[in-house]
């Protein structure tokens, strides 16, 4: 289990979303050179995964109404 909230970048607070369980693949590229692609998911049923799910997708639309002012 990955809690989220210790994974905060500076300036920001998810403490209010609390310990959030990920699921993960991963799928060898190039054996040879170890090169993996692995993809983290919020875990789904679970009440934290929808509040980490609902402030992802916030920050997404924020960071495109920054992109359209810079441009």
């Amino acid at each position: 289990m990955l809690e989220f909230a210790r994974q905060r970048p500076e300036g920001r607070d998810y403490s209010a979303i609390g310990p959030v369980v990920f699921d993960h693949t991963s799928l060898s590229i190039d054996v040879d050179r170890d090169l993996r692609l692995v993809y983290y998911a919020a875990r789904e049923g679970q009440a934290q995964s929808r509040s980490f799910e609902q402030w992802l997708q916030a920050e997404r639309e924020q960071a495109a109404r920054d992109a359209d002012v810079l441009s």
